[in-house]
């Protein structure tokens, strides 16, 4: 007697190891996909955050000096705290511009005369002739993406151009 019941439970059993093995296949094809479009996207990163560095190279080269003896009268107008951060925060402002689409390559930084007390504000000029102001929050803020190896492109707008300089001052003086 052939057992018909016994045949289907076997030929049932082998079509779900068939199907369990090309399932776990097609899910290994798939994290492997997904594996290499996160390489993908990370070397991405990796080179855009070095294309950034490399606009931002030449300002950092030479940063200011920010001393009391030199800039007393920045001194006395930001005061002794905001004073002691301005050359830890100056590169920051230089990383924000840089990773602008509208800034070529940074070739200067230094602080603005509309900071205040508190409120330090970095004018960075591009090789394009614009200038960007630049708040404390946006200098810490590329800092922080420079730690940690995401410097991206941004949206940020230059503020103004070397023809229009005027311009920057009362944007800045809005913050």
């Amino acid at each position: 007697d052939i057992d018909y019941a016994h045949i289907r439970t076997q030929i049932g059993d082998i079509i779900l190891v068939v199907i369990g093995a090309a399932m776990a296949e097609a899910e290994e094809a798939e994290a492997k996909d997904a594996e290499e479009r996160a390489a993908a996207r990370a070397a991405k990163a990796a080179e855009e955050h070095n294309r950034i560095l490399a606009k931002a190279e030449e300002a950092i080269a030479y940063p200011a000096d920010y001393t009391r003896s030199e800039y007393p009268d920045t001194y006395a107008k930001l005061g002794a705290e905001t004073f002691a951060e301005l050359g830890e925060l100056e590169p920051g402002a230089i990383y924000a511009a840089a990773e602008s689409r509208q800034c070529d390559k940074v070739l200067s930084a230094a602080i603005s005369d509309v900071s205040s007390r508190g409120k330090p504000i970095w004018f960075v000029d591009c090789s394009d002739e614009k200038r960007f102001m630049i708040s404390e929050e946006h200098a810490k803020s590329a800092l922080h993406r420079l730690k940690v190896g995401r410097l991206a492109k941004s949206k940020l707008s230059y503020s103004c151009t070397y023809n229009s300089i005027s311009k920057c001052k009362r944007e800045a003086e809005k913050w």
